[in-house]
C-alpha cells in the first residue's frame, strides 16, 4: 500500500470516523461532558446524558436495596458505600467520553428492566405458593 491508496480510503470514508463527527447529528462521542466545546445547545446532551447514568444508577441501586431491605436483609456494613456508587458512576461519566456514558446508559436500563423482569417472576413464584 501506498501513500496514495491511504489518502483515497481516507478520502472515500471521511465522515465515519471523524472525531468532529456526532451521534444523530447531536452528540460527539468522543468528548466527555467536561470536554463539550461550543454553545450551550452542543454541551445540552452531554451534560444530559451524565444525568441520566446517575439517574438509572440512583434508581438502580434503590431497586436492589429496596428489595434487600424488605426481605429483611440485615444492614450490610459497606451500604454507605454502595449509596456513594451512583455519584461516583456521575462523576466518571462526567470525565469519560459520551461513548462510555450512552455505554453505562443503556446497561443501566437493560438491568432496571432484567432486575424488574426477575423482581416480578419472583412474585408471581411466591403468590402461587402461598395459595396452594
Amino acid at each position: 500500500l501506498g501513500i496514495q491508496d491511504l489518502e483515497k480510503a481516507r478520502e472515500d470514508h471521511t465522515g465515519c470516523l471523524d472525531k468532529g463527527s456526532k451521534f444523530l447529528g447531536v452528540l460527539n462521542l468522543s468528548l466527555s461532558a467536561s470536554q463539550s466545546e461550543g454553545s450551550a445547545g452542543d454541551r445540552i446532551p452531554a451534560f444530559l446524558l451524565v444525568a441520566l447514568v446517575t439517574g438509572t444508577a440512583f434508581y438502580q441501586q434503590r431497586q436492589t436495596m429496596g428489595r434487600r431491605t424488605a426481605e429483611g436483609a440485615q444492614q450490610m456494613p459497606g451500604q454507605a458505600a454502595l449509596k456513594f456508587m451512583p455519584l461516583f458512576m456521575g462523576y466518571i461519566a462526567f470525565i469519560m467520553p459520551s461513548g462510555v456514558c450512552l455505554y453505562f446508559l443503556t446497561t443501566n436500563l437493560f438491568q432496571i428492566g432484567q432486575q424488574a423482569y426477575i423482581y416480578k417472576q419472583m412474585d408471581a413464584e411466591s403468590a402461587s405458593r402461598g395459595k396452594s
